[in-house]
């Protein structure tokens, strides 16, 4: 049988109220029992155990209107915290909508009116942080890099801190020709979380247009240790070995990136290595 949750309540409160009533009658009983052998005993002392028996059965009816009383507070008490929590679950359940709207939305002008909106009606820093977030993604994927960091900046000091948001951080700064910033972004992203590649990926790429290759290198190698599965890593691979002039290796690279991006139908990087 599947009961409601008013049944569910109802149930509760009567089983807690028959406990009750049980442990103070076993208690009753008990004190009873004692009275009785002590009046067997000695008969002289009836004059006090009916004065006991009165005072037990006063304390049995104020402790059946205390139940009385408290039974129905605790259960308006959690009835009040369960629909706080559905309120909360309800708010969480609107937001990841709105959400995923913005996300799917092809007008980049609704995208950032969602975004805006969950901002907007977010209630603590860790909501306007997720929605900062979102915002910036969103400004970023369209090109509009100062708005991405603008927003990633609010983001991150609002306790949207993590390495994607860093890394994110520090591609817009890249894009936007802040190779100092984007260095500094990449580096922390990394110390975050030591296993996130695009980073060691993204800070290789800056350090070749900066002409320092043995460095980039290195962090392009540790890229491809991390996930050696990403056709972009070997792009950026290629750029590298070419110009220091290890052509066996970049041809390596260009062959093995080009499997990959087949292999994921991955037209665009595809493309990348035909045209090499």
């Amino acid at each position: 049988m599947v009961y409601t949750q008013e049944q569910v309540d109802r149930i509760v409160a009567e089983e807690v109220q028959k406990a009750v009533k049980a442990e103070i009658a076993r208690q009753v009983d008990t004190e009873l029992i004692d009275l009785k052998i002590d009046k067997a005993a000695n008969e002289k002392y009836a004059h006090k155990q009916t004065a006991h028996d009165s005072w037990i059965i006063g304390i049995v009816a104020v402790l059946i209107a205390i139940v009385g009383i408290v039974l129905p507070l605790l259960r308006d008490r959690r009835i009040e915290s369960r629909l706080k929590e559905a309120e909360k679950i309800v708010r969480k359940s609107k937001r990841q909508l709105i959400e995923i709207q913005a996300w799917g939305e092809k007008d980049f002008n609704k995208q950032i009116e969602m975004a805006t909106q969950l901002i907007e009606d977010s209630k603590n820093k860790k909501e306007e942080a997720e929605a900062y977030y979102i915002r910036g993604i969103i400004y970023g994927n369209k090109f509009f890099y100062n708005e991405a960091i603008a927003d990633l900046d609010n983001a991150i000091e609002r306790g949207q801190n993590n390495a994607n948001a860093y890394y994110n951080r520090g591609y817009y700064h890249y894009k936007n020709g802040s190779n100092g910033e984007a260095i500094r972004d990449f580096g922390i992203s990394v110390n975050k979380n030591p296993n996130h590649a695009f980073s060691y990926k993204m800070w290789a790429d800056v350090l070749y247009d900066e002409g320092n290759y043995d460095e980039a290198l290195e962090k392009a190698e540790r890229a491809k240790w991390i996930n050696s599965n990403e056709s972009e890593i070997y792009y950026t691979l290629y750029k590298i070995y070419n110009e220091l002039g290890r052509q066996g290796d970049a041809d390596e690279s260009i062959n093995i990136g080009k499997d990959k991006a087949d292999k994921q139908r991955d037209a665009y990087m595809v493309q990348k290595f035909n045209d090499i």
